[in-house]
């Protein structure tokens, strides 16, 4: 008895754990009525592992703040916090830059995928 093989479509399963992921991720990050198009026709699958692949980016942008320790034996505790201090102030304005940086590759993201979504019915109407 020949047991027939079952061909997996590796495909359909990234495809399902690319939608999990991207619900999970868009209901903490951006309002409903917001469909990004990651599984189109008209553009190759790299086109839309690409606009997958910077959504999940853009999601995790942000600073951390990494102060070295002095090694200097008398004044280095004063030197560190005198670096703590300016970092922490760089580090304010570089994170106000990074959450409109954010704000501004959700909005290209979108835009590319409506686009997509556009070609997509265009292609078959």
């Amino acid at each position: 008895m020949r047991m027939e093989e079952k061909k997996i479509d590796v495909d359909a399963i990234i495809r399902d754990i690319r939608v999990q992921i991207l619900a999970e991720r868009k209901s903490q990050t951006i309002g409903e009525g917001v469909e990004l198009n990651l599984f189109g026709e008209t553009q190759s699958p790299a086109f839309y592992k690409a606009l997958y692949q910077a959504w999940l980016l853009q999601q995790d942008l942000s600073v951390e703040m990494h102060v070295t320790e002095s090694t200097i034996p008398v004044i280095g505790r004063l030197i560190d916090a005198l670096r703590g201090l300016v970092h922490r102030l760089v580090l304010f304005y570089v994170q106000r830059l990074a959450e409109q940086q954010k704000k501004i590759n959700e909005q290209l993201i979108v835009a590319i995928s409506e686009l997509s979504l556009q070609q997509d019915s265009s292609d078959e109407a």
